[in-house]
């Protein structure tokens, strides 16, 4: 604990970061590829290219599907932290979506308890969104 703020999560995520940026690229290059052969292509060949970028858009959907989140409890309340590679990141205290942020590669979102018995206290979700790994840490910070 410094300066009265208390770590509550300090986490690591690569599996599934790197789904979520296989399904994204597979996805992006599918569905270019497809609509290139599409508009290029003769006779078989734009069949062929209406399936690649009809399934690179169902990739891209699975991508969208693909959370990295961490979840606290905390003095009787859920803490959660959601990262999307289409919806970006998400704080969700006690089932409610407190704030979402855009993308990018460093990022932090805020959010107080809003009820309960530990009303006004702020949680600080600070992210790293790297190509291989997701960091989040979640702190309380004194309200």
């Amino acid at each position: 604990m410094e300066n009265g703020t208390e770590v509550l999560l300090d986490g690591c995520d690569t599996r599934r970061r790197l789904l979520q940026q296989a399904l994204v690229i597979a996805g992006g290059v599918l569905s270019a590829w497809g609509v290139m052969r599409v508009g290029l292509g003769h006779g078989a060949a734009r069949g062929v290219g209406v399936a690649a970028a009809v399934f690179g858009v169902v990739l891209l959907v699975a991508a969208s599907r693909v959370l990295v989140r961490w979840e606290v409890l905390y003095g009787g309340h859920v803490i959660r932290f959601e990262n999307s590679p289409v919806f970006g990141e998400r704080l969700i205290i006690d089932g409610e979506r407190i704030t979402n942020g855009p993308f990018g590669y460093r990022k932090v979102l805020e959010g107080t308890i809003r009820r309960g018995t530990h009303a006004g206290k702020k949680i600080r979700a600070e992210s790293v969104a790297g190509i291989f790994q997701l960091r989040c840490k979640l702190t309380l910070e004194p309200g």
